[in-house]
Formats: C-alpha cells, sequence, structure tokens
C-alpha cells in the first residue's frame, strides 16, 4: 500500500508444495518481499518525492516471521529452496520489516480465501476501497 492505497497484489497457486502453513507463508513472505523492493526501486527511478528507506510487510503467521528473522540452520527447514532465504539478508540490512497483524486484520485474505459477505466488506475496509458511487 502507498498512502493508504492499494498499488500492487498478486494472488496464485505457488509453485512449490509447502508441508506446512508456516513453510507457504514464509515462502509467500519471500515474493512479497521481492515485490515491495521492486516497487520501492520504481518509485525512486521516477523520482516522484517518495522516498521509503524500510518497507513493512505485514504477516499474520508468527512461525514465518520467526523463521525468517532468525538466519540460525533449522532442520525442519532445510529442504526450502535457498532462494527465499533471501528475505533474512533484507530483514538484517533494514530494507524491509516484517509486522505480526492479526488474522481478523488482514486485507490480503480478500484475494486468498472464499469469504462471507461480512468478511469481504471488512477487507475492503483494511485496504480502502470504497464503492464510487457513494461519494
Amino acid at each position: 500500500m502507498l498512502s493508504n492505497s492499494v498499488i500492487s497484489w498478486k494472488s496464485r497457486k505457488q509453485k512449490t508444495v509447502a508441508l506446512s502453513s508456516t513453510e507457504s507463508e514464509y515462502m509467500s513472505l519471500s515474493d512479497s518481499c521481492k515485490e515491495a523492493l521492486y516497487l520501492q526501486k520504481l518509485l525512486s527511478e521516477l523520482d516522484l518525492g517518495i522516498l521509503y528507506k524500510q518497507i513493512t510487510i505485514n504477516v499474520d503467521n508468527n512461525s514465518a516471521i520467526k523463521l525468517a528473522e532468525n538466519s540460525l540452520f533449522h532442520s525442519r527447514t532445510k529442504h526450502i529452496d535457498i532462494r527465499h532465504h533471501f528475505i533474512r539478508d533484507v530483514l538484517e540490512d533494514g530494507k524491509i520489516a516484517v509486522k505480526h497483524v492479526s488474522t481478523s486484520r488482514m486485507g490480503a485474505d480478500i484475494l486468498t480465501k472464499p469469504l462471507g459477505s461480512l468478511k469481504h466488506y471488512e477487507c475492503l475496509k483494511i485496504i480502502n476501497v470504497t464503492d464510487l458511487s457513494s461519494l
């Protein structure tokens, strides 16, 4: 999000089979990190006067956050493709920060899960999507 507006999103089937929800969230975090760094570079090159020294990515899985923040060897995750572990480097460099957000406040769910109408409208509010006819 930029100025409380969604500027990029993606929903797709993961290319790799994850053996746990933590692993799945960790791989998604890695993909989100790559996209965020790309957008940061793009905005910098457009020279719009927007400067973000650190991008915050919201994650609703504490185990995935701990895995990203801990660069020690984990025997349970040794099979994860090494390309996903670059997240640890960008966290250490301070380019990216991860923040835990409760599942009930995760606006990205609108793109990844079947939702009831109430939860759907809650997610729309979280990501600041409004009905233009109400303006």
